[in-house]
């Protein structure tokens, strides 16, 4: 967890806007750490997925804020109580991400669009 405290500080501390490109499958911290960044951009096919609750691990309030400064508590707690993948036009209808792309191209050609 402390880790993650220090990542997550380093990414606030950069002083620039952060996007983060959601590729592939994202599993509890890099579901978490993705929503740290400013703007997140999804790939079709890619998944985030909150499992803390359901292999038992509790889930800490400074991970819990990651998600809700995004989303507000309401949805927070339902992606981790519900503990299930969230494909991405969930994500996008949850608040998780900003947009999806159909591949990696777009991806990228999207980061840098939203940059300048």
């Amino acid at each position: 967890l402390h880790g993650m405290v220090d990542m997550v500080r380093n990414i606030h501390e950069i002083g620039k806007p952060v996007i983060f490109g959601i590729n592939g499958q994202n599993v509890a911290g890099g579901a978490v750490l993705a929503m740290t960044g400013d703007y997140r951009i999804m790939k079709k096919g890619g998944t985030l997925h909150y499992i803390e609750a359901q292999v038992n691990l509790a889930i800490v309030r400074f991970i819990f804020e990651c998600v809700s400064r995004v989303t507000g508590p309401d949805i927070a707690s339902y992606v981790f109580q519900t503990a299930i993948p969230l494909k991405p036009q969930k994500c996008l209808e949850l608040g998780l991400v900003n947009e999806i792309v159909d591949d990696e191209q777009q991806l990228l050609k999207r980061a840098i669009y939203v940059l300048e």
